[in-house]
């Protein structure tokens, strides 16, 4: 059952985005909440961003890589995963994963880069499960790929202290039916050479103006 505050205690935040008349795109609640989700679990070198989805988050992280050609992604993950890449104007190349915990084995990524080039892979976490990602991440920086980790229904766990580094980004959802649920939206965490004006330029020109 989902567990959500009485309406009377968000009241008080629909009244101020009422009274700011500001409803969406950067306005301050959501800068609010991106700065709280930055605090709670950003890392030093991090900026976050909000998005409408996880989805749309996937695609703007893949975008703000500035990658254009094949992405590599796990057999195992949800459609979203490769709609995404297909909503970027990607093309999608699926890899086996591995049987014992169906994330994409660290061999069959490096001959999956080797054979096809791909600028960019999606690291799927099975249900939102922590997964220490350095042995693959290494190999993705060797090969020259950008790499986004679809954490959707990880917020809320651990997640690496120092971040990832440069050309990594992990997206997180809160849809209604993640761990932290907020009833839709999505979060992206990434490196400050690729944080919030990167992203918020890509896709808002006033915003970029007022960055």
């Amino acid at each position: 059952m989902p567990d959500l505050p009485a309406p009377a205690e968000y009241l008080p935040l629909l009244q101020e985005i009422h009274q700011n008349r500001w409803y969406s795109n950067f306005g301050p609640l959501a800068r609010r909440l991106e700065s709280q989700l930055q605090t709670s679990f950003g890392a030093p070198e991090e900026s976050s961003v909000t998005c409408s989805s996880a989805t749309a988050g996937l695609s703007a992280a893949l975008l703000a890589a500035g990658r254009a050609d094949w992405v590599l992604l796990p057999a195992f993950t949800f459609p979203a995963t490769l709609g995404a890449v297909r909503a970027a104007g990607m093309v999608p190349v699926v890899v086996d994963v591995d049987a014992q915990n169906w994330t994409l084995r660290g061999d069959r990524l490096d001959r999956a880069l080797a054979e096809t080039g791909a600028g960019a892979v999606i690291l799927v976490a099975p249900f939102g499960m922590h997964k220490n990602w350095e042995a693959e991440l290494a190999i993705c920086r060797k090969r020259g790929a950008a790499v986004v980790v679809d954490s959707a229904a990880g917020l809320g766990g651990p997640r690496s202290a120092e971040g990832y580094g440069e050309n990594v980004f992990e997206v997180f959802s809160m849809h209604a039916t993640k761990p932290f649920a907020v009833g839709e939206g999505g979060v992206i965490f990434a490196h400050h050479s690729r944080g919030r004006p990167a992203l918020g330029a890509e896709f808002c020109p006033k915003f970029a103006r007022q960055a």
